[in-house]
């Protein structure tokens, strides 16, 4: 479990500076279609941060300090980026 965590992080870390690379790089009109493995992995990464999201909002709701709220507006980031990743190229 160690592993994979290590390895969704790493990822997720690579797809976010490859992002940053893509969004300031002139040519970047050349995309290409996730692999099977790579659209699962992305899959997993998107349930991970579903749970954590919904885990900070149930702690909000509970407690009520503002930073589990700021978490789980995070993780809904964190969401919303693996399925614009899954989307493809548009």
């Amino acid at each position: 479990m160690k592993s994979l965590t290590g390895f969704i992080v790493a990822l997720l870390a690579w797809f976010t500076l490859a992002g940053a690379y893509a969004a300031t790089d002139s040519d970047s009109s050349i995309e290409t279609a996730l692999s099977d493995t790579e659209a699962t992995h992305l899959v997993f990464m998107r349930e991970e941060e579903k749970l954590a999201r919904d885990t900070y909002i149930t702690l909000n709701q509970t407690w009520g300090p503002r930073v589990f709220s700021n978490i789980s507006s995070s993780e809904q980031t964190h969401m919303d980026t693996m399925l614009f990743m899954l989307s493809g190229p548009v």
